[in-house]
Parts: structure tokens; C-alpha cells; sequence
């Protein structure tokens, strides 16, 4: 009988090693998002108790979506760090490093492939993109959420970024995933959207944005909609 492998302990490096040159997305327009002004939510054990795991969603708007990450995902302070910045977010990560891409696809009225600025909190449109390769990963999910109109939420690890600071980084970056798939469904359900956790990691979401094989490592994905039915 085979043994199982496990995840070692990570632990920080005595000197951390150098990141090297960063992975650069191919950028073709930047969409500035809207910051919410007043947006009243709802005490938290209100939001704790509504959050349900919601599969047939309603298409949501851009400026539902660009709610949804300023709760969820927007650097809220930054200093200077090694192997970069260490970074204040809603949602917790391995030594302040949020070394996690956030893409999003399937968006009404934005077509193609996004990649979240978490510092300006602006959607940044990927080209070129290998358009087959979307819509395989579009099908895949459709399989999964037949009765769904939500856009789609993937999540790369830039485990460069971890392996410059820790030994034995694996298990951190599934961890912080986990962390901010969780933080996002609970403002979800804090803003009356719905949000489910997919079966899947993203695997093809490399092609179809032309990301260089072994640059990134995709560690998670979700569903977001407008509303969530019960």
C-alpha cells in the first residue's frame, strides 16, 4: 500500500531569497471600478446566518462585482517588504505576501478575461487570449452550474513569491486561497449576492490568458451572481 503524502510545515527562510523577475500579464485596457460610498450592510451575525452556498445565480452587474472586491480584496495598506510589499487586506495570507492573481471571465458587459488591481481597484483586460480555451473552461463550469448566469472567479498562486520567503510553501497557498474564497462569499452574502465554491482549480485558464507555463498555479475558483436563490 502506497503511503500518503502530506504537506510539511512551512517555515521562513533565514534570508529570504531573491523573487526574480515578476510574471507581467499581457494588459490591454484597464476598467476603474467604483468604490462604494454608502453601502449599508448588515450586523454580522445577519450576513453569517443568510450565507448559503447559492448555484443558480443571476448575472451580476459590474458594479456589483466591484463591491463585492473592495470588502473583499483591496489593499487597504502596503509597506515596504522582502520579497514585496507587505500587504493589509480584508482577507488573511501567509506573512502579508497575498501572493494569490485574481481573474475573473464571464462578466456581463466586460467580455474576455480580467485580472483584479487590487491597489488602484481596477479590472484589467488580458489580450491576447486563446479564446477556445475559455470557452472549454466556460463548458466545464456550465457543467457544474447548468442553471447559472454568475461570472466566474479564478485564483493563481504566484508561488515564486511564497518560495522566496518560506520552505515548504505548498500548503500556503492553498490556505490563503481558501482564506479569500471564504471572505468573498461572506461579503457576498452581506450584499445580497450569491457565491459558491467550484469543484475545480482553473487549470485551463492558463491557456486561455497566455500565461507562461509554470509562471502561476491555479489554486482555486467560484461562482459570483446577483442574487442567490434559496
Amino acid at each position: 500500500m502506497s503511503r500518503t503524502k502530506v504537506f510539511q510545515d512551512p517555515r521562513p527562510r533565514r534570508t529570504p531569497r531573491t523573487e526574480g523577475p515578476p510574471s507581467v500579464y499581457p494588459i490591454k485596457q484597464v476598467h476603474f471600478l467604483e468604490q462604494p460610498e454608502q453601502v449599508l450592510l448588515p450586523p454580522l451575525n445577519e450576513v453569517l446566518d443568510r450565507r448559503r452556498s447559492g448555484r443558480e445565480l443571476a448575472p451580476p452587474s459590474l458594479k456589483e462585482v466591484g463591491h463585492l472586491l473592495w470588502f473583499g480584496c483591496r489593499v487597504r495598506a502596503s509597506t515596504e517588504g522582502t520579497p514585496g510589499p507587505i500587504q493589509s487586506r480584508p482577507a488573511p495570507a501567509a506573512g502579508g505576501l497575498h501572493a494569490l492573481d485574481l481573474l475573473i471571465s464571464r462578466l456581463p458587459g466586460v467580455p474576455g478575461l480580467l485580472l483584479y488591481d487590487p491597489f488602484s481597484h481596477a479590472l484589467r483586460t488580458l489580450e491576447p487570449i486563446q479564446d477556445d480555451a475559455l470557452g472549454l473552461y466556460h463548458r466545464k463550469v456550465e457543467t457544474l452550474f447548468p442553471n447559472s448566469e454568475g461570472c466566474v472567479i479564478t485564483l493563481l498562486a504566484d508561488h515564486a513569491k511564497l518560495d522566496a520567503k518560506y520552505v515548504h510553501w505548498q500548503s500556503l497557498a492553498l490556505r490563503d486561497a481558501g482564506a479569500l474564497l471564504a471572505t468573498l462569499g461572506i461579503c457576498a452574502a452581506g450584499l445580497g449576492m450569491g457565491f459558491c465554491f467550484a469543484g475545480i482549480l482553473g487549470n485551463e485558464i492558463l491557456a486561455a490568458g497566455g500565461i507562461e507555463n509554470g509562471a502561476r498555479i491555479p489554486v482555486g475558483s467560484a461562482i459570483v451572481g446577483g442574487a442567490a436563490n434559496p
